[in-house]
């Protein structure tokens, strides 16, 4: 059994007293999922929906590795039991005043992991759409820990939905000649490098979950060229179209 080092006295404390994150859990007959870094299990919620929670897509970007690009995962033996959120990178506390706040949550360096829900019928192969959610905070907080940012209900729908977490504040965009030096001539936007890595990994992974591309899919120059244009509909339309699309031929 694989276990997450680092997690606070606290947080573990919390997390063995409370079941699962987001309701109710068992194991996932048929797990461990083979990933490239090794075996996964997860959750099945009581919706049915399988959840895999804290899911690492990185090295831990500690001591050595702070202030660096992420760095590939080093392969695990045995199975890692993906069934509760790690903690969020760290940040300023939030306001408690704001509309979406839900107490605090465990905090650490160590915390390049993403949340993954799968639709109860998913398999291997059905090319169901994908949506990854990416939290704002300007560059300064976030978590894809929060209640509100779960995926259960679009994977009740039929998608595939994932979350995960990213470098912020000093942590995340600090650059600094030294580190330009050392770092063959930039630095800085380490928050914006592990979204990337999180996407790739995605990219890699999300098949193994009955995950693919939707039959509306474009590249990402021409992604990119429709948002220079400002027609933001277009590309919002064909994910749409996508997804309810699939949901039909279903």
């Amino acid at each position: 059994m694989i276990s997450r080092r680092g997690l606070p006295v606290a947080a573990l404390c919390l997390a063995l007293a409370t079941p699962g994150a987001f309701g109710a859990t068992k194991a996932i007959a048929g797990d461990p999922v083979v990933v490239d870094s090794g075996n996964l299990a997860g959750t099945e919620l009581s919706s049915g929906v399988r959840a895999y929670l804290g899911v690492p897509f990185a090295a831990p970007p500690v001591r050595e590795m702070r202030w660096r690009p992420p760095q590939p995962l080093t392969p695990w033996q045995g199975t890692f039991h993906a069934d509760r959120t790690a903690p969020e990178c760290t940040q300023t506390l939030r306001a408690h005043d704001i509309n979406h706040y839900f107490g605090e949550e465990p905090t650490g360096e160590d915390c390049l992991y993403l949340n993954l829900w799968a639709p109860a019928e998913a398999r291997p192969g059905d090319r169901r759409p994908v949506i990854v959610f990416i939290y704002g905070g300007g560059g300064t907080l976030g978590s894809s820990g929060m209640a509100n940012y779960g995926g259960e209900n679009m994977a009740r729908r039929g998608a595939v939905f994932i979350n995960f977490n990213y470098r912020v504040g000093l942590l995340g965009y600090m650059a600094h000649p030294e580190l330009t030096q050392e770092q063959g001539g930039h630095s800085g936007n380490y928050g914006y490098l592990d979204q990337n890595a999180a996407l790739k990994w995605v990219r890699d992974n999300v098949a193994k979950f009955g995950g693919g591309n939707s039959c509306h899919e474009r590249s990402r120059p021409e992604i990119a060229k429709l948002l220079n244009q400002g027609n933001l509909h277009a590309v919002l339309q064909d994910a749409l179209d996508g997804f309810l699309q699939i949901r039909h031929d279903r």
